[in-house]
């Protein structure tokens, strides 16, 4: 089977995605330390969301660039985690009167994108 454009392509989006939270965890961290209070428990609590993000990137990125992009149907089930998460913090965003919800539908959609252009590649027709 030929593999088209897209299919063949689409894991960049997931590593679009995964270097994009890298990047978020990293400001997470930095924004942490500009409080008058950076020792405090939101502080800390701020810093440790950030590292858990930047690990998520990270493996994110890591699945995507190898399995993912051979094809491996592992790799498709654990990257699509990825779109539940972002339902949950734009949801969670959103009704807490965050700012950060369009980015998440953003971030959402993109990975959709990646998770589901390739879906032939994954499950084959018999």
């Amino acid at each position: 089977m030929t593999e088209k454009g897209y299919e063949k392509n689409a894991w960049v989006l997931l590593v679009i995605i995964g270097v994009v939270s890298m990047i978020f965890g990293v400001a997470s961290i930095l924004a942490s330390f500009q409080s008058p209070s950076p020792y405090s428990l939101t502080q800390v609590t701020q810093r440790d969301e950030g590292v858990v993000i930047i690990g998520f990137g990270l493996f994110g990125t890591a699945i995507a660039y190898k399995a993912f992009r051979r094809g491996e149907r592992w790799a498709w089930y654990v990257a699509s985690y990825v779109p539940i998460a972002f339902v949950y913090l734009t949801v969670n965003s959103y009704s807490s009167g965050g700012a950060n919800w369009p980015l998440f539908v953003v971030l959402l959609l993109v990975d959709l994108a990646g998770l589901f252009l390739p879906y032939r590649k994954f499950f084959p027709k018999k």
